[in-house]
């Protein structure tokens, strides 16, 4: 008689009367059979029959704990917990329920619309993205160049664009505080002034534009060109400029008898390659 308390792989598929590479719903659906066949209230007091219930039963729990092992094991080689880069805080968390709990679709979609929210949550409540305001000199201004930016321990270097302007504000893609619970960082956006010599008009007289233009324009590096009542005011936009961004021109060759504006225009970009200028007017 064989031994009911171990089995090993072999013994099992030759109780079960099955092939070793077998799916394990053909596994469980002969087991079912065979146990059926041999189950003692359809051959009572059959001694023989029941033996083999016995045996049949333990080769079907070994190869089921044996199935439920290798699951288990299939999960930690074929899905680990740090599947992703973010692999610290609130990410860890997200990922072992993902890989671990959220087998389902409709539990992993819901997984994920919270790994969103606390995204969000992470960028609004510790304050990611940072403004930081630069001052450089008239000349550096007119002529473009790079500018040297110091945030914290880090250096790193900001090309200017040359042109008649009071005002830039340039956005720096992740640039600003690292998250807490990941390893993502907020935008750096930069206000760059111009420092003037005290002699120039009322800087509280400003005018508003929409500027239309297309991204190649701007990758070509052609000249944009704002008509004012100062005369045509001649500029040229960074290549990284993007859409909603705001610069602050000025004219140059305003008359000494005229106070000078500030032209504040936003950038709105189109497909068609052409550059349009409209004035929003005061209300």
């Amino acid at each position: 008689m064989n031994n009911f308390s171990a089995m090993d792989f072999n013994e099992c598929c030759r109780v079960l009367q099955i092939e070793q590479n077998l799916p394990w719903e053909e596994i469980k659906k002969n087991y079912y059979t065979l146990a059926m066949k041999y189950h003692p209230d359809k051959n009572r007091g059959n001694l023989e029959s029941e033996a083999r219930f016995k045996e049949i039963s333990l080769a079907f729990q070994t190869l089921e704990r044996k199935f439920l092992r290798d699951k288990v094991d299939s999960y930690a080689t074929e899905e680990p917990l740090s599947s992703s880069d973010d692999s610290t805080g609130s990410n860890v968390v997200l990922n072992f329920i993902k890989n671990r709990a959220c087998k389902n679709p409709k539990t992993r979609q819901i997984v994920e619309n919270l790994g969103r929210v606390m995204n969000q949550l992470d960028k609004a409540i510790f304050q990611l993205d940072v403004r930081q305001e630069v001052a450089i000199s008239a000349s550096v201004a007119e002529r473009g160049g790079m500018v040297r930016i110091r945030k914290g321990k880090e250096n790193f270097e900001v090309r200017i664009p040359p042109g008649a302007w009071d005002k830039m504000t340039l956005k720096i893609p992740e640039r600003g505080e690292p998250s807490f619970f990941g390893n993502r960082r907020g935008d750096l956006t930069i206000s760059i002034k111009i420092l003037h010599d005290g002699k120039s008009g009322n800087k509280n007289l400003q005018a508003y534009y929409n500027l239309f233009v297309s991204q190649k324009h701007i990758a070509d590096g052609r000249a944009c060109t704002l008509n004012t009542a100062e005369g045509p005011i001649k500029f040229f936009l960074p290549k990284t400029a993007r859409e909603g961004q705001s610069f602050t021109l000025s004219s140059q060759k305003a008359s000494e008898n005229l106070q000078r504006k500030a032209h504040v225009v936003t950038l709105n970009f189109v497909d068609q390659d052409y550059v349009k200028v409209e004035e929003i007017q005061a209300e």
